[in-house]
């Protein structure tokens, strides 16, 4: 039974062990997920195009003015002005089509006062839009054929005026929000430059989250260590401690089992004396009686045994034994072994501190690199700088252009006003002039809204050779600036050329936006602002151009590899560890070796199993009781007293050497039970002690190792979500360059499409009204002859009425008196 009970033990300490080993293979803890700083996303908004229902009249001018200005950008007439060598000829050849423009316009302004001077002259001999000579019959006809085609015309004139006013509407509305919106993109711009290398720099310093971890985690690796230790020999620690303290339990026992012996032993003896003399004495008064006394045969054997039977001297001394037990008290020496087990952690603490003092400088060191590092990024000061140059000029003139838009709108609605008022001019003539010839009975019959029609289509006339010149001057001035700056600006602006021309003549620019030269590298606009409109970072242009490499900084080899050796140079060294000196095994041995185990216990218990006399007293005081009632004598008193002294010996002496002889015999039998097992007890546990030791020397590095390597695997985790971070900052927050292509394409909006396409807009409408004004003027000539009563009246409608016709001239000259006195004024001739 207890072989199979031991067999339990060590499948069970083998289990204990195989759990331990497990445990070193694994650690104890994962990472945690760190928790870093952010960094908003910049995220600007576009300016709105206001282009609405005025678009497809924005690209008809697109379509004319390509028309007018087909060449591509002129690169080399730009480089040549940035170098100051201008060439007047192939200026005049690229601007071939303003030229043509200009002819036509100059034509325009001096023809168009001219025949207006000679149309003046012809109205006064009153052949311009006079009277039609000949009633024909198809006058009906062509009066309406021509007020159909004013009224057309008219009608495309009062839609380019009311696009002009909108168009010049437009350019106004957009003039204060397109400043102020360029103010806040370039400041915003700025502002995103100038921050760019801080925001790396906070990058940088984030690095302290992932380092504390570690810190934290390595100042924790002594005592890790030792818990570790402790939990995995915790089971064989506790194996050996327990059966060493049996042990030390059992010297314990030992010895006060010895000291019993001894003590019982001595008492023992020392009463034997007492009682084989009373024995005696009882035996010579009882053999005096029995001479006198009667009846007394019976006694005799009794008397021969009133001796002892158990010699108590004959058992031997264990004074020996006693002094031969070890003085050191075992049970301490067991508390000071596990005492010294349970102190392993302090112990790695204290080894452990030196080697995580320097595994924390070498982490200040990594820290000092990537700071370093982070100044490798280019400084883009200087581009701010310039941006905020061009940006408070703008700020400060932006006053003064709102002023003078507010003078350039005034002088358009002016313009915009006369043109609307030759259109009324022409509405109310037509309106006029049809109802007045809708009213008279024939067509030579006077009527004087028909004339006032005339009058007014007449004036609209005179009103447009007075002003058009003025038309056409605004239009062609408008047209000049509006029409380069959309041909040479805009449109190379929206298919790059620009950009193409500012990469191939960086070197002519201003120090400032030179940015090859601060960048130390051939910068590219064109592809540096493809990237930026794709969305994508301004890394992977820097680094596609060399000129910034986050790789290296952000790469996790860099840094692995001395950590590496860094961590794993961690250890503790626990040789020196003695869970029992040799001086405190040497106690367990003198035990051992103490002979407790060798008393000769046969002889013991064969004293001590016999009785303390050879009779029974009790029983033989009965018997004297009985015999001395028989007597009727003296020898009756005597036996009666030696009876009750036997009684008083027994009850006194011989009892409690029967006790003692109990006692006695309990503390051999306890004494021959625990030294059966001494040898061996001690041997096993001196054994488990020496095996625990062997297990302490040969499980510490592996389990130092195992926590190293844990640390560094969570150290690594930690640095790879720093540098992950990081890259993702970088990538998707601080060198997103998406917000630049949207502050450049803002400011196209602004310019170019808010600006100078509702400008050109309107020198178009205005042009357009300019132009439609030369068949106005005609069709308002020839239309107003159609308004006003013919000269003649055709030979086939004579009526009666015609007898009473007032000829012409006699009507001119009498007009002041047919009103004074009509009845004797007329003239009833017979005349036709």
């Amino acid at each position: 039974m207890k072989a199979l009970w031991r067999g339990g033990v060590v499948c069970l300490i083998a289990v204990c062990a195989w759990s331990s080993a497990v445990r070193i293979q694994s650690c104890s803890n994962s990472s945690v997920a760190l928790q870093f700083g952010t960094i908003d996303k910049h995220e600007p908004k576009r300016t709105p195009n206001t282009a609405g229902s005025l678009t497809q009249l924005y690209s008809f001018v697109h379509l004319f003015l390509d028309a007018v200005q087909p060449n591509s950008f002129p690169k080399d007439l730009l480089r040549a002005a940035l170098e100051k060598h201008i060439e007047p000829a192939k200026v005049a050849r690229y601007e071939a089509g303003y030229i043509v423009c200009l002819i036509i316009a100059v034509l325009y302004v001096l023809l168009m006062p001219l025949v207006g001077v000679i149309f003046a002259c012809c109205r006064c001999c009153g052949n311009c839009g006079g009277k039609v000579k000949h009633n024909q019959q198809s006058l009906s006809c062509h009066r309406n054929t021509l007020a159909t085609c004013l009224g057309a015309i008219t009608i495309i004139i009062l839609a380019g005026v009311i696009l002009a006013f909108i168009a010049n509407g437009r350019v106004t509305e957009n003039v204060d929000p397109g400043v102020q919106s360029v103010i806040s993109d370039l400041k915003d711009m700025a502002e995103l430059l100038s921050s760019l290398p801080e925001k790396i720099r906070f990058i940088a310093k984030e690095y302290t989250v992932p380092e504390k971890k570690i810190i934290e985690e390595l100042k924790g690796v002594g005592d890790q260590i030792g818990n570790a230790i402790i939990l995995s020999l915790e089971s064989s620690a506790y194996n050996a401690t327990r059966e060493l303290s049996i042990s030390a339990q059992e010297a314990v026992h030992v010895t006060e089992l010895l000291q019993s012996i001894n003590e019982t032993t001595a008492t023992l003896q020392s009463r034997q004396i007492s009682l084989v003399s009373g024995l005696k004495q009882h035996q010579e008064a009882l053999q005096a009686i029995m001479k006198n006394c009667r009846n007394c045969s019976a006694l005799s054997p009794y008397v021969g045994k009133l001796q002892i039977d158990a010699n108590y001297s004959e058992i031997p001394s264990v004074e020996k034994e006693l002094k031969s037990m070890p003085t050191a008290n075992l049970t301490n020496l067991v508390e000071k072994g596990n005492k010294t087990f349970h102190d392993i952690p302090q112990m790695c603490r204290n080894q452990t501190t030196k080697k995580v003092d320097a595994v924390i400088l070498f982490l200040d060191d990594i820290q000092k690199s990537i700071m370093q590092s982070s100044e490798q990024f280019p400084s883009l000061a200087s581009i701010s700088q310039q941006i905020t140059n061009i940006q408070n000029p703008i700020a400060s003139y932006g006053k003064e252009v709102k002023r003078y838009d507010f003078y350039r709108w005034a002088v358009v609605i002016a313009l915009c006003c006369v043109i609307l008022f030759i259109v009324v001019l022409n509405v109310l003539g037509l309106a006029f002039g049809i109802a007045g010839v809708s009213s008279r009975q024939q067509d030579y019959h006077e009527s004087c809204l028909a004339s006032t029609g005339a009058n007014l289509l007449m004036a609209g006339v005179g009103f447009s050779f007075i002003f058009s010149w003025l038309f056409m001057l605004t239009v062609f001035v408008t047209f000049v600036v509006g029409g380069n700056v959309y041909t040479l600006g805009c449109r190379s602006w929206h298919n790059k050329e620009i950009f193409a021309f500012l990469d191939s003549s960086q070197n002519l620019l201003p120090v400032g936006l030179n940015i090859s030269e601060i960048l130390g590298t051939n910068f590219s606009f064109s592809k540096f602002y493809m990237t930026c409109e794709e969305g994508q970072s301004m890394y992977d242009y820097l680094h596609h151009s060399q000129i910034l490499d986050f790789n290296d900084i952000l790469s996790i080899d860099k840094y692995s590899g001395d950590l590496k050796n860094q961590v794993l140079n961690l250890s503790v060294d626990l040789s020196e560890l003695r869970l029992l000196s040799d001086e405190d095994k040497k106690s367990f041995e003198d035990f051992k070796d103490s002979g407790a185990d060798k008393i000769n216990f046969t002889l013991l218990k064969s004293q001590l199993s016999r009785p303390v006399v050879k009779t029974d007293l009790l029983g033989f005081a009965d018997l004297l009781n009985q015999t001395a009632q028989l007597q009727t004598d003296s020898s009756k008193q005597k036996l009666e007293n030696e009876s009750i002294s036997i009684r008083v010996l027994h009850n006194t002496t011989v009892r409690q050497q029967e006790k003692d002889a109990e006692r006695l015999n309990a503390s051999v039998d306890a004494l021959s039970y625990i030294s059966k097992d001494l040898q061996r007890n001690i041997d096993n546990a001196l054994q488990s002690i020496n095996d625990t030791q062997n297990k302490i020397n040969s499980t510490v590095p592996l389990i130092v190792q195992n926590h190293a390597q844990c640390i560094l695997d969570r150290g690594i985790d930690y640095f790879q979500q720093y540098l992950m971070w990081a890259k993702q900052m970088i990538l998707k927050r601080i060198l997103v360059c998406q917000p630049l292509a949207i502050y450049v394409d803002n400011v196209y909006t602004v310019l170019c499409e808010n600006i100078i396409d509702p400008w050109n807009a309107f020198w178009h409408c205005l042009g357009w009204c300019s132009v439609f004004l030369i068949p106005s003027i005609i069709f308002a000539v020839k239309t107003a002859k159609y308004f006003r009563p013919t000269l003649s009246r055709p030979s086939n409608s004579f009526k009666m009425e015609d007898m009473f016709q007032i000829p012409k001239a006699k009507m001119i000259e009498s007009k002041t008196n047919i009103y004074a006195n009509p009845v004797s004024n007329i003239n009833f001739s017979s005349n036709t």
